[in-house]
């Protein structure tokens, strides 16, 4: 029996997969991903964020601080895609937050936390594993 070696390479365009044996036969298939309004791309370095449990099959709870005075901030989860599957306003308190979220529906794979702070668009990621 032959092993399979993948690979997957992210480039700026899109994403390529490439599939090969030991035989050397290699196939490729590409996904064109579209970004919207993007100048460029930075992260917020004011926002401080633990996930727990993770990985997790029914709750996460999300607990973050923010360094600025960040009133209007929103957590998203999206999809491996970077599809918006939830969002919703951080209830801030004083810098701090905490928030439950339900993923039970969630089919198995890595998703991902997002902040966005919605005064200047900042925003940060944190990955997460729903079983």
């Amino acid at each position: 029996m032959r092993k399979k070696i993948y690979h997957l390479i992210i480039i700026c365009a899109g994403i390529l997969a490439q599939h090969s044996t030991h035989a050397q036969c290699i196939a490729t298939a590409s996904i064109n991903v579209a970004i919207e309004n993007c100048t460029g791309i930075k992260e917020a370095d004011h926002i401080n964020l633990h996930i727990s449990p993770n990985p997790s099959s029914d709750w996460i709870t999300i607990n973050g601080q923010c360094k600025s005075n960040n009133k209007e901030l929103y957590i998203e989860i999206r999809n491996t895609l970077g599809q918006v599957i939830h969002q919703q306003p951080a209830a801030i308190n004083g810098a701090a937050f905490s928030e439950q979220l339900f993923i039970q529906n969630y089919q198995a794979g890595v998703y991902w936390i997002v902040l966005r702070n919605a005064a200047n668009n900042d925003m940060r990621a944190y990955p997460f594993v729903k079983r």
